[in-house]
């Protein structure tokens, strides 16, 4: 995977400075319609080389656990809160047993 990979911190600053780790939802262009996808709003990740603005969803059923000291990691952007909210309440939605 040689390209730079997105995701959606959802874990917050306490959690990740503490543990050095990371709970994500990956952040892709390949945007299939499945009901959990959520749509990235324009101009919050950068360009695409050759390719401009690049329609981006969250997979807002899909977590990670990642260890962000041992991969090369920056920092792009700041979701807003809406969206943040947005993919944990889809999130919830997958978890509730009620």
């Amino acid at each position: 995977m040689a390209d730079r990979h997105y995701a959606l911190v959802l874990s917050n600053d306490a959690y990740n400075k503490r543990t050095g780790m990371a709970i994500v939802s990956p952040i892709t262009s390949r945007v299939r319609g499945w009901p959990f996808e959520i749509a990235v709003p324009g101009g919050l990740l950068p360009e695409k080389k050759g390719a401009g603005v690049v329609k981006s969803i969250i997979h807002a059923d899909v977590v990670r656990h990642v260890d962000f000291r041992e991969r090369e990691t920056s920092f792009v952007s700041a979701a807003p809160r809406e969206l943040v909210e947005e993919v944990l309440d889809q999130l919830l939605l997958v978890l509730d047993e009620s």
